[in-house]
């Protein structure tokens, strides 16, 4: 077991903004890196969910899956996850129980490509509603489990996107049983990191299950708290891991401006204050960075690495 600080340096004078050129993006946006691009998927949006970016430059690229209540539209749009095999984006559509599918080549070449079911899903039962696609029989999922009369539970667990199947993954007595969690995968080191947004808590798992790290942050407590929000958010970024940390106590303000980072063993590093509120984050590895989406005037930026280590 190991244990952090969160007393931060404040550095937003690191930050780069990053700017998309004619297009507007709503604040509750999700971040990830496909390849050579930079993909934000657009909760808000009343047009095109899903922006590409090159992770190079950060050129805009392309639009595509567009909003709306059809066969080959997304009503709510969740998880995007990317196969680098098979050159395709997913995207679960909570509106109309479905994932479909859109392949990479067909999005860039054809205007009019139409996307294809690739499942539909009932929410009677667990499904995920967070997403790592590895490939089609493996991922990881954050699932939903709806109760017997009411509320659901939450977990993490492995997921077989080719079934729809979810299985057990790690030990829940690790932590308590009501905890809300968010989660990260590093393919190339084999490791799960589940960061608690109800308890102060961190925990990292080899791709078995088996529990590498515990750590334990200066507020812990074996009891979750509804009403204080601690992580917010994970990611494997090289040989670092990222949690952006929010502290909250009045159960309003999910996100913070913290970021704490530790290696790719646990081993606490230094937390940083941005002066500006993480929604989301992801490892760009094309330039060696973080980008990140604000809650603020300044909506995405982007952090190198070598910066956040010299802060």
């Amino acid at each position: 077991m190991r244990s952090y600080t969160a007393d931060s340096i404040v550095c937003d004078d690191i930050i780069k903004e990053i700017t998309p050129k004619n297009l507007l993006i709503g604040k509750n946006a999700d971040i990830s890196i496909a390849d050579s691009l930079v993909a934000i998927c657009d909760y808000h949006s009343v047009d095109s969910i899903v922006h590409l970016f090159n992770a190079k430059d950060y050129m805009y690229v392309k639009s595509f899956g567009k909003f709306g209540p059809g066969p080959k539209e997304i009503l709510r749009p969740g998880q995007l996850a990317y196969d680098r095999d098979k050159k395709e984006f997913y995207i679960f559509d909570y509106g109309q129980h479905h994932v479909v599918a859109f392949e990479l080549d067909s999005i860039m070449s054809d205007r009019d490509y139409s996307p294809v079911v690739k499942h539909k899903f009932s929410t009677k039962t667990a499904f995920p509603d967070r997403y790592v696609h590895i490939n089609d029989t493996l991922g990881y999922a954050r699932s939903i489990t709806p109760g017997k009369t009411r509320g659901f539970t939450q977990g993490i667990g492995k997921f077989n996107l080719s079934k729809f199947e979810m299985s057990p993954f790690g030990n829940p007595e690790e932590k308590c049983y009501e905890n809300r969690s968010l989660f990260s995968v590093s393919e190339q080191k084999g490791l799960l990191a589940e960061a608690c947004s109800t308890q102060d808590l961190l925990l990292i798992y080899n791709f078995d299950g088996d529990l590498v790290a515990r750590i334990e942050g200066p507020e812990f407590s074996n009891e979750s708290d509804r009403n204080h929000t601690f992580f917010s958010g994970v990611e494997f970024a090289g040989n670092l891991i990222m949690c952006p940390y929010s502290g909250d106590k009045t159960g309003k303000e999910f996100y913070g401006s913290n970021l704490v980072i530790f290696d790719g063993n646990g081993k606490y590093v230094k937390t940083l204050n941005l002066g500006k509120k993480i929604v989301d984050l992801t490892y760009n590895p094309v330039r060696e960075s973080v980008i990140f989406v604000f809650d603020d005037e300044m909506q995405i930026g982007e952090i190198l690495i070598k910066d956040m280590i010299n802060a």
